[in-house]
């Protein structure tokens, strides 16, 4: 059995050293992202969902979005003690890789920027449909148009 000299310990423990760095420094930026774009989107919720309801239906509507959010972290230690077993990474993907998908999923709902809260359901399908006339350009409000809808 071969000895190794003191210059090829020293890469050898340089090397582990770097190893243990980089995936602590990996780990920490991947839970970090993970927790940002959780909270952010379970904030968009709170945001988004008294816009899209209408009146005689909004309490059920934020109720039911607080509720996805309320499962999400009910799930969350289950998912993270199963998949950390195996290996580390797994929890800290899933959860942001759902975070970066739901935050691209936030671009498919409707511009509601100068617009009235709508008051019905039959508000709603009238605005749904003079979207559906105008086409995807108008829609996005981004000419400064104050009312899209109407």
């Amino acid at each position: 059995m071969k000895r190794r000299t003191q210059p090829e310990e020293d890469r050898l423990q340089y090397k582990k050293r770097l190893h243990y760095f980089f995936t602590d420094i990996l780990r920490w930026i991947i839970v970090m992202t993970a927790m940002v774009m959780i909270s952010t989107n379970y904030m968009m919720s709170y945001v988004w969902a008294p816009e899209l309801y209408p009146t005689v239906v909004r309490s059920r509507g934020c109720c039911s979005c607080a509720l996805a959010g309320h499962l999400g972290f009910f799930v969350t230690p289950f998912v993270t003690d199963v998949l950390a077993k195996h290996i580390w990474w797994v929890p800290s993907f899933v959860f942001a890789s759902s975070g970066y998908i739901a935050a691209c999923l936030v671009f498919l709902l409707p511009e509601t920027k100068g617009l009235s809260l709508c008051e019905t359901v039959q508000d709603i399908e009238k605005r749904w449909k003079s979207q559906k006339e105008m086409g995807y350009a108008q829609r996005s409000c981004l000419s400064g148009v104050k009312n899209c809808y109407a």
